[in-house]
């Protein structure tokens, strides 16, 4: 018989599995082969939905005063946003600074309620901006019935907006002759849905949004306006014409564009749109990337697991049928442009595997090899947090030298999921997994201590602090579940909530739908039972995806792409050297930017055309290895042919940890994400292959378009905007 212990601690609830031997039997097992892996299900925090409220206004106030004031020449601009608050508390103030966090574009913040009055002299020293773009969180700044901006603040902006050409974005307005907009009414979206569409410049304004679908607003307040002239042009509108969002041009050569609907970090229109409010703003050239990963990783593949509820006894181990089943969807799924990259990842136990010939999924497993990612999960699944070194060692050195020798080709030495994410503060386990090789694991993102400590960026264990730690996103599919029927009633003891499967799709779908919008690199966390065939082919995991896929396409074009856990590793070590450098930028007269550093990093700059550039979603991204202290000035009016650089975080080449230099500005600047913590090289034994079939994600090349105009007035403006650099470490006015 099989002992059981269940006990609730905190946030989990451990199930702790004594002995068993297990054997397959159609997706089930009975006891006579291998373990059944010892795990905890995770409530991952609940997101709250911050309320969208109606607007206040200021009827006296001028936010957009005539200036009388013509673009000046020969100016120069920091690549640098100014984020303008009424008071810090709409919601829409978070959900641009959540934007702007996750694609690492360096902006400041004044609260127009307790920071320091804004003046001529606070944006601009002689010929030089302070800011290249303006973002308002309302369009009055009005808190109560009062503007918090006084009109001569308002003139200082419109002035400055003017002289140096910088555009203005505002995330909520109540519409108002100061945008051109002529209000029509309001209402609750709750009661009644809006559905917008673009029109022809809005698809062009929101970049990376679905304009053939409809753009469903169905929470906060909206304001329906029409055009007060042909100077404001409409880009979002429902089917009656009225205008919910559009571009304004003044007489001075100012542009704005202003959204008349309610704005949230959980929204899902507004992280369907909210990229390309910054992209208009900065006319296409902006600090930082946008990327979408997904990276599910399937914990316990070749073991067993029990199912809940633990009482039952129903023990289940996936077959090869299974296993290929799930790389048939998977395969469906990469025959579509949007996710032709998309790949999943086994975390495996190789105890649980069996010699060719005697056991279905080890057969199947070693037969789709590259089609999946490969992670070592420890040979066995024992918990770690009280183990030695030595048995440590063997864990990872059994289970790696199955990885390297059984054809899964898609496995690299570097990665590892502990058993039940155990072991992470044991110094003895830590320390034996990086003398095997390993050089990064993952952590559980619901513990605070474990999280993100910025957006995509990890963290270094803080017992072994040469092994990056990536922060992994548990979900509301649990490891004990292979049916709905077993997932509807541990969903409801865990929650309270009785849910139909169909609900408890939408609702886990949803969750995982905003990673994918946020551009949140973290993987996510499944297991081997979420495979289990329910019928046709189909698993709880393979609905699961395939709704927060449907739900995507809907909303957005950006590819999907699934790095290998190595390559995300550099990818988010890359984020963390940049969120380190002290890095600053200036646009300079003459179709010039110039980038420094304070501290070695690889700086990727979108918009910016370079030979080695990465193509993706239609834009240029440029990744410039910078050594400490060094600087590199680049033309914004042709491809910088004498600029070499990186493919990208992790770049081959030469210098410490990789990256070729650039040109004859550099030499040796190694790119950020081939480095570890004490800048010795990373790398150790490995059966990656590329990426895989389809649009290759570092694809290069200089045929690029320097300048994307948005709307009127896109010309004089545009040759100054061309971009920079991202810092953590933001530079904020006090708020």
């Amino acid at each position: 018989m099989l002992g059981v212990a269940l006990r609730r601690t905190g946030r989990f609830s451990s199930l702790i599995v004594t002995t068993a031997l297990l054997t397959t039997a159609g997706g089930c097992v009975d006891d006579r082969m291998g373990p059944v892996a010892h795990n905890r299900v995770v409530n991952p925090p609940a997101e709250v939905e911050q309320a969208m409220r109606p607007l206040s206004i200021d009827p006296a106030a001028d936010p957009a005063p005539e200036t009388a004031t013509a673009q000046a020449d020969n100016v120069s601009l920091d690549a640098r946003l100014l984020v303008i608050t009424a008071n810090g508390t709409n919601t829409a103030f978070a959900a641009i600074t959540a934007t702007l966090d996750y694609l690492g574009t360096p902006y400041d913040v004044l609260n127009a309620s307790t920071g320091p009055a804004l003046t001529a002299d606070g944006l601009a020293t002689g010929d030089h901006g302070r800011y290249y773009g303006i973002i308002l969180d309302t369009g009055d700044l009005a808190v109560g019935s009062a503007s918090a901006f006084t009109d001569a603040e308002w003139m200082a902006l419109a002035t400055y907006e003017a002289r140096f050409g910088v555009r203005r974005g505002v995330l909520y307005a109540v519409p108002s002759s100061a945008y051109g907009l002529q209000l029509m009414g309001g209402f609750d979206v709750k009661t009644t849905p809006l559905a917008a569409h673009c029109t022809t410049a809005g698809s062009n304004v929101f970049v990376g949004t679905n304009c053939a679908e409809s753009i469903a607003v169905t929470d906060g307040w909206a304001y329906s306006s029409q055009p007060t002239d042909a100077f404001t042009l409409p880009l979002l509108v429902d089917a009656a014409g009225s205008v919910y969002a559009a571009t304004r041009t003044y007489s001075d050569g100012r542009e704005a564009l202003v959204l008349t609907f309610a704005q949230s970090p959980t929204a899902f229109h507004t992280l369907q749109l909210a990229y390309g409010i910054v992209d208009w703003v900065t006319r296409g050239l902006f600090i930082g990337q946008r990327h979408v990963y997904m990276s599910p990783q399937i914990d316990d593949i070749f073991l067993a697991s029990l199912m809940y509820p633990a009482t039952a006894g129903v023990k289940v181990r996936i077959s090869g049928a299974e296993l290929q089943a799930f790389a048939d969807w998977q395969g469906a799924r990469r025959g579509a442009p949007l996710t032709a990259n998309f790949r999943a990842a086994f975390a495996f136990n190789a105890y649980g595997a069996r010699p060719a010939g005697q056991d279905d999924l080890s057969d199947k497993a070693r037969a789709l090899g590259p089609t999946f990612g490969w992670i070592n999960h420890t040979w066995d699944h024992v918990e770690m947090n009280a183990m030695s070194y030595a048995d440590a060692y063997q864990e990872f050195t059994q289970n790696d030298q199955f990885g390297l020798g059984s054809g899964l080709s898609r496995y690299s030495t570097e990665n590892l999921v502990t058993p039940s994410l155990t072991g992470l503060a044991n110094a003895e386990v830590m320390r034996a997994a990086y003398d095997v090789g390993i050089r990064q694991t993952v952590s559980d993102s619901s513990v605070p201590s474990e999280n993100n400590p910025s957006p995509n960026a990890g963290y270094w264990n803080p017992v072994m602090t040469k092994m990056l730690m990536l922060p992994r996103h548990p979900t509301d599919l649990y490891f004990n579940t292979s049916q709905p029927s077993e997932w509807i009633a541990e969903y409801q003891a865990l929650n309270s909530a009785t849910l139909s499967y169909d609900q408890l799709i939408a609702t886990v779908s949803d969750s995982l739908l905003r990673y994918l919008l946020r551009g949140d690199h973290d993987p996510w966390m499944f297991h081997q039972a979420n495979l289990h065939d329910i019928g046709g082919g189909h698993s709880m995991l393979s609905d699961l995806l395939d709704a927060t896929l449907q739900k995507y396409a809907a909303r957005v074009t950006f590819p999907v792409q699934s790095p290998t856990m190595d390559e995300l590793a550099d990818k988010v070590l890359t984020r963390m050297q940049l969120n380190a450098s002290g890095a600053s930028a200036t646009i300079e007269p003459g179709s010039k930017l110039t980038v420094q550093v304070m501290q070695a990093a690889t700086v990727p700059i979108t918009g910016v055309c370079t030979p080695s550039a990465e193509t993706y979603a239609g834009q240029q991204i440029a990744h410039l290895p910078l050594a400490a202290g060094q600087s590199i000035t680049l033309s914004l009016a042709d491809c910088n042919p004498g600029v070499t650089g990186t493919g990208g975080a992790g770049g081959g080449g030469t210098g410490t940890g990789g990256g070729s230099g650039i040109g004859g500005w550099l030499t040796g600047a190694g790119g950020a994400g081939a480095s570890n913590a004490d800048g010795s090289a990373r790398g150790n034994l490995s059966t990656d292959g590329p990426l895989g079939s389809g649009v290759a994600p570092d694809a290069g090349g200089c045929g690029c378009s320097l300048q994307r105009a948005h709307g009127a007035g896109a010309g004089a403006a545009a040759s100054l905007m061309a971009l920079v650099f991202a810092i953590a470490r933001r530079r904020r006015a006090p708020n």
